[in-house]
Formats: structure tokens, sequence, C-alpha cells
């Protein structure tokens, strides 16, 4: 061991971590027991944070007194130990230690060892960090800066409804799941939202699958299971996904209110298709309030543009959910969505004919269309 390759490994941490020797207020040390090894890493230690100015105690302890060396784990116990200090804002006294070496003693690093749990120290910056050391035999030098994670709220449906998918490999631990997700949904509701989050994102996909659904987010509860019998679902690729944007007739002002309130991600796409409206800058009579109305998510009298709005943001929403069409379908208005998400046409060509089609539309009665079977210049 040398005080220069250990004090040069924790100062490259530091470094690395972009943080000062004054943010860290406690060191795992490798804590060797011998002398020599600890003269050495307290000397270490003393020429990073010598410069430290500080009021506030910083400590020092080793998980070696408590397991003994533990070869090839003893880094990774005492990176458990740290964490385990961040989580409880607490740092552990090292056990048995009834002489401290002469370099503890003087407290000329600016160390001390602590005999009881005291509470953690807070950095300047307002957070706690500790630094592992573990120091091999073979002369490999390694320093970990650990920093306590940020403070998270409790999670929060921002959705009025809730999915909680779960699945098992066999119909008698899929029963048994079944019973034990709507028995915590039942004993903490304030939970669902972390329970569906959970187990969407960290959890694996089994042959036997089920759904708790909430379309409130209350009362009407009902278990949904997706498959063939017993719901089991067949191992198979999943099929072609195909997009479709339907016509006219396919817009529920309801829905629309719906995905506007609830789905921040269609919000956004549907408030960027406004904006870009606007920078357009169409003269259409009564446009003006139209957009006014369609930023709440109303669509008005100009339906036409608040259905190509929406259907374009879905179709954003789902991509970047990671769901991407092999198919576009298009049915009157919708074939305008159809052609800017397949790249035949822009944004704003596609706009601006909509848009136009809509001012029409509210311009004129109600009037008729018909299919005539020709060519394009005989229509001409």
């Amino acid at each position: 061991p040398s005080v220069e390759g250990q004090a040069e490994v924790i100062q490259d941490a530091l470094s690395m971590a972009q943080k000062a020797p004054d943010d860290v207020a406690f060191v795992e040390a490798h804590g060797t027991g011998t002398a020599l090894g600890d003269e050495i890493e307290l000397k270490a230690l003393q020429q990073v944070f010598q410069s430290v100015e500080t009021s506030s105690a910083r400590y020092i302890g080793s998980l070696k007194s408590n397991f003994g060396h533990l070869d090839t784990a003893a880094g990774a116990a005492g990176m458990v130990k740290a964490s385990l200090a961040l989580v409880h804002g607490t740092v552990p006294p090292t056990a048995s230690v009834t002489d401290p070496v002469d370099a503890l003693k003087s407290n000329s690093p600016p160390f001390c060892l602590n005999k009881e749990p005291v509470p953690f120290p807070v950095s300047p910056t307002g957070t706690r960090c500790a630094g592992v050391s573990s120091f091999g035999i073979g002369g490999t030098n390694a320093h970990v800066i650990l920093e306590q994670a940020p403070s998270k709220g409790d999670l929060i449906a921002t959705r009025p409804g809730l999915i909680v998918p779960f699945s098992a490999p066999d119909e008698q631990r899929f029963e048994l799941l079944c019973s034990e997700v709507q028995e915590c949904i039942a004993r903490d509701p304030a939970e669902r939202a972390q329970l569906a989050y959970t187990m969407q994102i960290g959890r694996r996909q089994f042959s036997h699958r089920g759904y708790w659904v909430s379309s409130s987010g209350g009362s009407g509860d009902i278990v949904i299971r997706r498959g063939g019998q017993g719901g089991i679902v067949p191992q198979a690729e999943a099929p072609p996904v195909v997009f479709m944007f339907g016509g006219r007739d396919t817009l529920d002002p309801i829905a629309l209110k719906g995905l506007f309130d609830g789905e921040p991600e269609f919000r956004r796409e549907f408030l960027d298709a406004i904006t870009h409206i606007e920078c357009l800058k169409l003269e259409e009579p009564g446009l003006a309030e139209g957009l006014r109305a369609l930023r709440q998510g109303l669509p008005g009298e100009w339906g036409g543009t608040a259905l190509f709005c929406a259907e374009y943001a879905i179709c954003k929403m789902w991509q970047r959910w990671g769901v991407e069409p092999a198919v576009l379908l298009g049915v009157s208005l919708g074939e305008f969505v159809a052609g800017v998400i397949a790249g035949t046409i822009t944004f704003s060509e596609a706009l601006r004919a909509v848009i136009r089609s809509d001012g029409l539309s509210t311009a004129y009665p109600m009037g008729q269309s018909a299919a005539v079977a020709s060519g394009e210049e005989r229509l001409r």
C-alpha cells in the first residue's frame, strides 16, 4: 500500500462524481486492522481532505471489526453499509475499537471515530455524501462516492383510470396472485398508483395474464383476463401494428376532452399542433376563436381541425410509448394524418387543407357528397 496511490484514487473518484472534499461527511474505510495499513490509509485521507475547513464533524469507520476480512467481497460490504447509512441518515459506530491508531488520536485527518450512532451530517450543498474505500492486497485501489438519493413524494395518479397487470407461469399461481392483487387494492386504495407503476414497469410477463382495471380509480373495479381459455396468452410473436385514422364522424368530444385532461403526452402533442396552426397565420373567419377553444380541449365549430390534431397527437403519443405502426390507413380526413405520419405530405400542407375544408364547412349549410367513378382528367 502507498499513500500516493490511495490519495490519487480518492481524488479521482471525487472529480468523477463532481464533488468537493467538503461534501463528504463519512468515509467507510478499508480498515486493514494493522498499524501500517491503517496509518497509510489515514495519511492518504489527510492528504485529500486536509484543506477542508468546516465546523461539521466528519466520520470514519470500517465494517472489518464486525465481519473480519471478507476477501473480494470487502468493498461490496462497505458499499452496503454506506448505502444504508445514507438511507437512514445515520452514521453507525465501528464495533470493538478500544485503542485507535495514533493518526486518529491526534485528529490530524478531519475525521473522528464515533462510538455511538450519530446523525449523518449534511453537506453545504444540502445532500449527504459518503466515500467507500477498498484496497486490494495486490495493489488494486478502489474508491466510490455515494450520494443520498433525491427524495420522492408519493406517486399520485394523474389519469382517471388505472390498470394493474399481473401474470404467472401457471394457473395455480395466477389465481393466488389475482387474489393478492385484489386484497392489496382493497386494503390500501391510496397505494393503487404505486402498485400500477410497479406491476407495469418492474415485473416479467408470463403466459397467464390478468388486469385489474378501474375506469374511475374508485368503485366498479374488475379483473379482466386476456388470451384464450383461462387467460392463457399463446406464446407467439406480436402481430404487426396498424394505425387507422378515421374521418369526421369519428370525433368524440368527450373522449377528446378526456385525453386532453388525462394524458400529458397527448396534450403536449395536441397543443404543439395548435401552435403550429397559429404560426401559419391563416385568415379563416372564426379560426382564432376556434383555436382558443381547442387549447382547452374543446372542438367547437372546428371539428375537422380538432380531429386532425387529435389523431396526430394520439399517434405521436403511441410512438413515444414505443409503439410503431407497420401499416397506416386513413379514411376521409384521416388520410391527411396518415400522409403526414408516412411522410408523403408535410404537416403544414395537411393543416392548410384541413382548415380550409373546416372553414368551408362552417361557412355554408349542410351539403351532400357523391362518389363518381371516373378519371382525373374527365372530372376536371
